[in-house]
């Protein structure tokens, strides 16, 4: 049932529902102190149909857990988790502004190269911070995010930029794991070790999907284009994309090394840390882009009456909504067309997909994430229990530069 607005959930006045997806919903709430002293924020619950199911309410409070323990400038906030009727919801920094998905598409060819280095070294900044975040014992917590995304990154319309939705992160601490079989990312935006070892990763996945954003960003296109299916991992695993320069020549030719180093297929390839990739970003920047001339391009390319709260893709992009489907609802499945053409064993990207059947329950549900009808929402692996996809046939022809 939709909260009416004006309704008091503890200090917060709900205001409006800003958005709902498979298993969340998010709503626009105004918190009142003492003093009268008031601030907008958002407020994400799990929808009450899916508030008693143990799996997706672990998940929904590790989110909460790692966020409050990520206090970056470029990373959305936690206030707290307050506890409600129907489980707990995640109170979080109201942010309004445009997501780089909205940007991305009023740009022909691109965006301005110094707004795109701006927005990369802003992102590249949040990442080095989560990947180095150590616990109170000292260690890293193993941060990884897995699913960045155009509609994961938002510009704030005081030229701030946000990185969201850490609903799928890996980290040691959390409860809730991925079982072996369970791919969590987003189509299109998996690291290649995600696909083939996807236990096995780490932060360097990241440096991966920071490659395909950036990219994106300063070519106008998706390296891997486009996002068809199985037909578009294949691609991702051939390393089958074109050099940014040959869509821009224009590009600084660091920035044209860096994104090709970090859409290298061997982990080992790519940089290793988010610390030299943003010394990259900065050092190609001629001219430092202020939060104000940032702010003033997302004014003058996103009409005000599209500029919304921080829901990642939230009804702005067609396709299916795969994201918290039930459990009798079927699922997409990643079936691999022609592996014998990959230099790797075929085995062991099923193997890596398909899961243990002697092991335990796979939890039915993947994401809270809100990206309802974004086509790159998160996917999950054939199981034993649902069967595998028949192989598609789709012809996937290698690319040729530009002539």
């Amino acid at each position: 049932m939709t909260v009416p607005a004006d309704m008091q959930i503890g200090p917060y006045r709900v205001i409006d529902r800003i958005g709902a997806g498979g298993m969340a919903e998010v709503y626009k709430a105004s918190h009142q102190g003492s003093e009268g002293l008031e601030r907008l924020v958002a407020l994400k619950r799990v929808i009450p149909s899916y508030a008693r199911e143990p799996d997706i309410r672990t998940m929904f409070i590790d989110e909460a857990r790692l966020l409050a323990r990520l206090t970056h400038p470029y990373i959305v906030q936690i206030h707290e988790l307050h506890p409600g009727d129907g489980g707990p919801w995640m109170v979080t920094e109201y942010i309004h502004g445009s997501d780089l998905r909205t940007l991305m598409a009023q740009a022909d060819g691109g965006l301005p190269i110094d707004v795109g280095l701006r927005i990369g070294l802003d992102i590249a900044e949040a990442l080095a911070y989560a990947h180095a975040r150590r616990g109170d014992d000292g260690k890293r917590l193993g941060v990884v995010h897995r699913d960045l995304k155009p509609s994961n990154v938002m510009v704030r319309e005081d030229g701030v930029v946000k990185l969201l939705d850490f609903g799928v992160a890996k980290a040691h601490h959390k409860v809730h794991q991925t079982r072996v079989g369970a791919i969590k990312g987003s189509l299109g935006y998996f690291a290649p070790e995600q696909i083939k070892d996807a236990h096995r990763l780490d932060h360097r996945a990241d440096i991966f999907g920071l490659g395909i954003l950036l990219y994106e960003a300063l070519c106008g296109e998706h390296p891997f284009a486009p996002l068809d299916g199985p037909a578009v991992v294949m691609r991702i695993m051939q390393n089958d994309f074109l050099s940014p320069r040959a869509h821009r020549p224009e590009l600084p030719a660091s920035i044209d090394a860096l994104v090709t180093a970090c859409l290298a297929l061997d982990p080992d390839d790519r940089p290793q840390t988010m610390e030299g990739i943003a010394e990259t970003l900065a050092d190609a920047m001629t001219r430092p882009l202020t939060f104000a001339r940032l702010a003033a391009y997302v004014r003058e390319v996103v009409p005000p009456s599209t500029l919304r709260a921080a829901l990642p893709g939230f009804g702005t992009d067609a396709g299916l909504d795969v994201a918290g489907v039930g459990a009798d609802e079927p699922r997409i499945r990643l079936a691999m067309p022609r592996l014998e053409s990959l230099d790797l064993d075929p085995a062991d990207i099923t193997s890596s997909m398909e899961g243990d059947p002697d092991g335990p329950d796979e939890p039915r549900y993947d994401s809270l994430d809100i990206d309802g009808a974004d086509p790159t929402a998160l996917m999950a692996a054939p199981t034993h229990e649902r069967g595998a996809a028949p192989p598609t046939t789709t012809q996937i022809s290698p690319r040729t530069s530009p002539s």
